[in-house]
Order: structure tokens, then C-alpha cells, then sequence
């Protein structure tokens, strides 16, 4: 099974996922892996792969920081007795799992794209040492 299908499937089940959590949650995955879903195996979006890797990988500190401080607050005492308690512990848990997938997909799609971050990575240092030498005179 190649990279692309599994990473398709992924896509789908990150965006049920996200889907299940926006109960309690305004979430932005869910339109997230659906645009993934989408265009990361059109040809015509290669271009832009780079972005989408660093924009979902940005998406990742969101959601870490989210579950930094909801997952605490919704599991304190004040809300333990709170009628929306189920709700608020299964949009956690969802969240986390979505959070685990996030961080496989964001790997796979580094691995999938190895030249091409080589090459970007390549042509920002090209860039820096031009400006090293541009700020040197």
C-alpha cells in the first residue's frame, strides 16, 4: 500500500475525529483534512505542499495548547459534577487522539516529501548566505 493511500485514510479519520469533538469544540480540523483530503495528491497543488506540511504542523501547537488548557480546566472540580462533564471528557479524548494522528500525518507527509523540503531547506541557506554577504559590505 503506498504513502498516499494511508495518508488518505488518515485524512479521513482525522476528520471524523474532529468532526466528533466539535460538540464542545470549535474545531478547524475538521476543514483542515478535508482540504488534505482533497488536494495532497493533486498534481496541481505540489507546489504548495511545503506550506500545507507547516501550516498543519502549526495546527499542531494549536491543538496542543488547546489541550494544555481545556483538558485541566474541563477535569477540575468545578465542572466534575456538571451535567456536560461526559461531553466535555469525550471531546478531550477525541481531541487527543486527533492530536496523535496529526502528529503520525504530519511525519508521513515529511517523509513523502524529503526532496523537496532538501531542496527548500537548500535554497534558504543559498538565500542566507547571500544576505550574509549582502549585509557584509
Amino acid at each position: 500500500m503506498e504513502l498516499g493511500h494511508i495518508m488518505r485514510k488518515l485524512f479521513i479519520a482525522g476528520g471524523v475525529l474532529a468532526f466528533l469533538s466539535c460538540f464542545a469544540r470549535s474545531d478547524f480540523n475538521l476543514p483542515l483534512f478535508i482540504f488534505l483530503y482533497f488536494t495532497w495528491d493533486e498534481p496541481r497543488f505540489e507546489d504548495v505542499r511545503i506550506h500545507t506540511i507547516v501550516f498543519t504542523a502549526f495546527t499542531l501547537l494549536l491543538d496542543f495548547i488547546w489541550l494544555c488548557y481545556w483538558g485541566p480546566y474541563w477535569s477540575s472540580q468545578e465542572f466534575v459534577n456538571d451535567w456536560e462533564n461526559g461531553i466535555h471528557s469525550f471531546v478531550v479524548f477525541t481531541s487527543a487522539v486527533n492530536f496523535i494522528v496529526k502528529i503520525i500525518i504530519v511525519v508521513m507527509m515529511c517523509a513523502d516529501n524529503v526532496g523537496t523540503l532538501k531542496e527548500k531547506a537548500a535554497e534558504i541557506k543559498a538565500k542566507t548566505e547571500m544576505m550574509k554577504v549582502g549585509l557584509a559590505r
